[in-house]
C-alpha cells in the first residue's frame, strides 16, 4: 500500500479533533505530519470539557447509531489503545416520553433494535420497578445500557503529536487583517499556509473559524446550562433520564448533574457560557421535584 505523505492542520483539539489526530496517527498509509491548533490549551473553555460527557446510541437515524457504536467499543479499550484509564461508566439512558411522543419513540426504538443496539422499552410500571421514578401521566420508556462519564480530553496530543495552542490560534485570527484575501484564498481551497489540508473541529464556533476562509458554514454556538446538585439520601444505581420536556439528570461521582433545553425565546446563538442561574428555579428543580416516588424520595 502506498503511503500518503501530507501536511494536515486540525482546528480544535476537544474529543472531535483529537480523534481525528489519532486515528490519522494510527493509519499505518499515513506518512505526513500533524498540527493540532487549540485556542485554549488549558481546555477550561472547550465544549468537550464543559460537556456532560455521555455518550448513548439511542438516536433515529442509522449513521450517528453507528459511530456511537464504534465510539463506545474504543473508549472500552482506551486502557489498552491510550493508556489513559477513563473510568467509564454504563448505567443506561432514559428517555421519557409522553403519549403525545410514544409514535416517535416507538419508531426510533425500531430503528436501534434494527442497528444491533440493546434497547428496550419500559412502561410506567416497569419504570417505578427499576428506579425510583414516578410518573404522574401516561408514559412510556426507551432504556439504553451505554453512557460515557468523561471523555479523553487529549487523545491526538499525547500520541506524540504537535499542539500549536493559543498563539497559532491567534495568529490565523491576525490574518483577517493584513493579507486576509490571499488567506482566504487558500483556506477555500483546503490548503492552508503551512499544511497541505485543513481540517475544521472547531465545534460549535466551526462558523466563525470558516468565515476567515470567506466560507458561509451554518453552525453556531448555543448555551446550555450544567447545574451540579447534591443527593443527601441517593436514591440508588440511576441512569441519564431525559424527561419529555427535555429536562435531564444524572449521577457524577458523588453528586449528580443535570440540565434542560432553555425556553422558546431564550436561546440565542453566540450566548455566553455562564451559567444561567435561573433555568434550575424556574425549569430544572419544577420538573426534578415531583418525579421521586414519595415512599423513596431523596432529600436534595
Amino acid at each position: 500500500m502506498s503511503k500518503i505523505s501530507s501536511r494536515v492542520a486540525i482546528v480544535g483539539g476537544g474529543a472531535v479533533g483529537s480523534s481525528i489526530a489519532y486515528h490519522l496517527q494510527s493509519d499505518p498509509s499515513f506518512a505526513g505530519t500533524i498540527s493540532v491548533i487549540e485556542r485554549d490549551p488549558t481546555y477550561a473553555r472547550a465544549s468537550s470539557a464543559l460537556s456532560a460527557s455521555s455518550i448513548r446510541q439511542q438516536f433515529s437515524t442509522p449513521l450517528n447509531i453507528h459511530l456511537s457504536r464504534y465510539g463506545i467499543g474504543f473508549l472500552r479499550c482506551a486502557s489498552e489503545l491510550l493508556g489513559v484509564e477513563l473510568g467509564l461508566k454504563e448505567p443506561g439512558y432514559v428517555f421519557l416520553a409522553s403519549s403525545a411522543g410514544e409514535a416517535v419513540l416507538l419508531a426510533n426504538h425500531a430503528i436501534q433494535k434494527g442497528e444491533g443496539c440493546a434497547v428496550e422499552l419500559l412502561d410506567p410500571a416497569a419504570l417505578r420497578q427499576r428506579f425510583f421514578l414516578d410518573l404522574h401521566r401516561r408514559s412510556r420508556t426507551c432504556l439504553s445500557r451505554y453512557r460515557q462519564r468523561r471523555l479523553v480530553r487529549r487523545t491526538g496530543i499525547d500520541a506524540g503529536l504537535s499542539p500549536q495552542g493559543a498563539r497559532a490560534w491567534r495568529a490565523v485570527h491576525r490574518r483577517r487583517g493584513r493579507g486576509a484575501g490571499a488567506q482566504r484564498r487558500h483556506l477555500a481551497l483546503g490548503r492552508p499556509p503551512g499544511a497541505g489540508t485543513i481540517v475544521l473541529a472547531a465545534g460549535p464556533w466551526s462558523g466563525d473559524v470558516a468565515a476567515l476562509a470567506g466560507i458561509a458554514l451554518p453552525v453556531e454556538p448555543r448555551r446550555r446550562s450544567v447545574f451540579v446538585f447534591d443527593v443527601r439520601e441517593p436514591p440508588g444505581p440511576t441512569p441519564l433520564v431525559i424527561d419529555p420536556t427535555g429536562t435531564w439528570f444524572r449521577p457524577e461521582g458523588r453528586f449528580y448533574i443535570g440540565g434542560t433545553t432553555p425556553a422558546d425565546g431564550n436561546d440565542p446563538p453566540g450566548a455566553p457560557l455562564e451559567v444561567q442561574h435561573q433555568e434550575w428555579d424556574d425549569m430544572v428543580w419544577p420538573t426534578l421535584a415531583p418525579a421521586c416516588r414519595p415512599s423513596r424520595r431523596p432529600r436534595w
